[in-house]
């Protein structure tokens, strides 16, 4: 167990007592109670280790300490006989507004972030076992009392321990918080303006903000900030909760908890701003970046003087590269790279430490370019990286230079799909001018495709997009991705081949019926008149609705324009 707060001594230095500047009493302080500090350690050390590939620091002084961590949690956590559960009681969460609670006295039970971050623990504790060389697992294990019942309680913990979700979606941040009480958040920031610090003003009031859903920032929401969505529905499913929708699940508890913190940290901005762009809900993004960039530029609390705030710094600096450079590790350790640089903001040049490697990235408007430049012991290609669906491998100061086309507004939309219109148009002309269409045209359909499927998507699989500043709009994209789907079979397969792909997609069945429907549509049409065909075809997929021209993006498919023409060159 490591102090919440300490001195060069090491030992535990956090206050008893807080004065309170509403009130002017000084009150009890239980924020001791924080033991989520050591997880924190611990995902530094298990990082650190991933990204130095150090493994002499790693068996000499990270691997002991990660693994004395490890046995603490498995200590303090209790197993329940009624309902067959591991509970942690009297701690403290990220919150720090809820001090007691009515499950345990001191402290909440069951913190939500707690919880799931000690299943990430003890998940990782096995991997680093199978890391160590036998001599070396075999010694620490000796010198710190690691012994097989615990380790089989490690395992037991990974499927016990209770973690709650209400039957909306909503991610309990500890026992009984959903029976708490709502705070009108309108009238207290009409009568007090700024409510960072609520939780003095209702102990000034004689209220306690133990009884109230209130939040001073990010608490059950954290566990977005410090694992990837798919890390925690992994964990959720072996402790019992299955998510079907990763991003679905973490918009529900986002806009749950979001209406429900005040932001009375500086931290609390670098932690909503991350989450909010992984939800694909960033309207307050950069203002919060702002906010934490200037707390102590500014000294916007007072405390500069003392002592600059470094968490909330590497949390500026974090969200220059997850969000707006958009460098994120996968679960099978590549990294993608999603940039959505600010407006104003024309390129951003980093080095970065991934995986013991130094690796030179510049981000423009337009491209990345990726160079590796130091940490290689041969000229073996390293990563992957990928940028859109572009898997990238990079050589030792063999730069790379990738084009990307980030679609987060109805302008990239809009301006995405006009592009197409010209390719398209270009390709359509060479096709009866008798010559093979120009290969860097059906790259950027290619392209195209990878940008449209890689825009953030909604709540049942629509995608959101900007309109205005504040203000999104609900995409369903489904007929643009299907039309460019459908080009590129047909320049890739020709024609025959391209109407063989059709015949699988839609299933040789009702591929049959189709054609049948379409030769008694014509043969219908031809018998009525004297032989030619007289209908005057106008929308993108051969019917005559009379919305088609409507849609900026509604450009005609190259094996559209191509089928259509030859029809009717055969039917003049």
């Amino acid at each position: 167990m490591f102090p919440w707060q300490t001195s060069d001594t090491g030992d535990e230095e956090t206050q008893v007592v807080h004065y309170n500047p509403v009130s002017g009493e000084w009150d009890p302080d239980h924020s001791c109670r924080q033991r989520h500090v050591s997880i924190a350690i611990f995902v530094n050390a298990w990082r650190y280790w991933h990204e130095t590939q150090d493994k002499e620091f790693l068996e000499e002084s990270l691997a002991e300490m990660m693994l004395d961590i490890a046995i603490f949690w498995t200590s303090i956590a209790d197993l329940d006989p009624t309902d067959g559960k591991y509970h942690i009681k009297g701690v403290m969460g990220p919150d720090e507004f809820h001090e007691q609670s009515k499950a345990c006295g001191h402290g909440v039970q069951d913190n939500a972030y707690t919880n799931i971050m000690v299943v990430w623990v003890l998940r990782r504790v096995f991997d680093l076992l199978r890391i160590l060389q036998p001599e070396v697992c075999a010694r620490i294990c000796v010198d710190i009392n690691l012994t097989p019942s615990i380790l089989q309680r490690m395992r037991e913990m990974q499927t016990k321990l209770h973690v709650s979700i209400t039957p909306a979606g909503i991610l309990e941040q500890f026992v009984g918080y959903t029976d708490l009480q709502e705070l009108d958040w309108k009238l207290y920031r009409k009568k007090y303006k700024s409510v960072g610090r609520v939780d003095r003003i209702l102990k000034a009031e004689g209220l306690a903000p133990d009884d109230f859903k209130v939040a001073k920032q990010p608490d059950a929401l954290m566990i977005w900030y410090v694992l990837t969505p798919s890390e925690i529905s992994s964990i959720l499913s072996g402790l019992g909760h299955e998510v079907e929708d990763e991003i679905g699940f973490l918009r529900r508890n986002y806009d749950y908890y979001l209406n429900r913190t005040s932001h009375g940290s500086t931290l609390s901005f670098t932690v909503m701003a991350k989450i909010a762009q992984l939800c694909g809900r960033a309207d307050f993004e950069w203002e919060w970046f702002m906010e934490a960039a200037k707390s102590d530029l500014y000294d916007r609390q007072g405390t500069t003087h003392e002592g600059i705030h470094c968490a909330v710094m590497a949390g500026t600096i974090d969200i220059i590269v997850s969000n707006f450079v958009g460098l994120r590790e996968r679960n099978d350790g590549s990294y993608c790279i999603r940039p959505t640089l600010p407006k104003h903001w024309q390129s951003v040049t980093l080095k970065r430490l991934m995986q013991g490697h130094w690796y030179e990235l510049t981000i423009t408007k337009k491209d990345v370019k990726i160079t590796l430049v130091d940490g290689f012991s041969s000229e073996e290609p390293t990563g992957p990286f990928f940028i859109g669906h572009n898997k990238i491998m990079v050589c030792p100061w063999s730069p790379i230079t990738v084009e990307y086309n980030t679609i987060i507004s109805v302008k990239n939309f809009f301006d995405l799909m006009w592009k197409t219109k010209f390719v398209r148009q270009s390709i359509v002309d060479a096709w009866f001018e008798g010559n093979e269409p120009d290969p860097g045209c059906v790259g950027v359909l290619r392209y195209a495709l990878q940008s449209l499927e890689a825009a953030p998507k909604a709540d049942g699989g629509f995608v959101q997009l900007v309109l205005e500043r504040r203000r999104r709009v609900t995409v369903e994209m489904g007929y643009e991705i299907q039309s460019i789907q459908k080009d590129l079979s047909f320049l890739e397969r020709g024609v025959e081949g391209f109407f063989e792909w059709l015949a699988e997609e839609y299933g040789q069945e009702t591929w049959e019926e189709v054609l049948e429907a379409g030769g008694e549509f014509l043969k219908e049409a031809t018998e009525e008149s004297d032989g030619r065909f007289h209908t005057f075809i106008t929308d993108r997929d051969g019917t005559t609705n009379d919305y088609c021209g409507r849609y900026v993006t509604s450009i005609q498919a190259v094996y559209n324009a191509v089928c259509l023409a030859t029809f009717s060159k055969a039917s003049a």
